[in-house]
């Protein structure tokens, strides 16, 4: 069994932006998008809403604490880099 690391909505919002906007300095807090569904939590970077671009990304935490960025939205084949838990994505994006 993983012993993975679970955190609330507003824990995963603080620390998914403090993270995004950490790695990459263009990122602003307007154009970060959070919701929350009976699965999980989404926190969408869509810099040009409501249009596409090819820079929209989604970080997603599911109810086991696992985390995923959906990159390349446009494509055939997403980009998909998959996190155990809040501290593997901090540690590893």
């Amino acid at each position: 069994m993983i012993n993975r690391k679970i955190i609330g909505a507003k824990d995963f919002k603080r620390r998914v932006k403090a993270k995004l906007m950490q790695v990459d300095k263009n990122i602003k807090d307007d154009d970060l998008y959070f919701s929350q569904t009976v699965r999980g939590y989404y926190m969408e970077y869509k810099p040009n809403y409501p249009q596409k671009s090819n820079g929209d990304f989604i970080v997603y935490q599911d109810l086991n604490g696992s985390i995923s960025v959906y990159g390349n939205m446009d494509a055939i084949v997403l980009t998909i880099e998959k996190y155990e838990d809040i501290d593997d994505f901090e540690d590893n994006l």
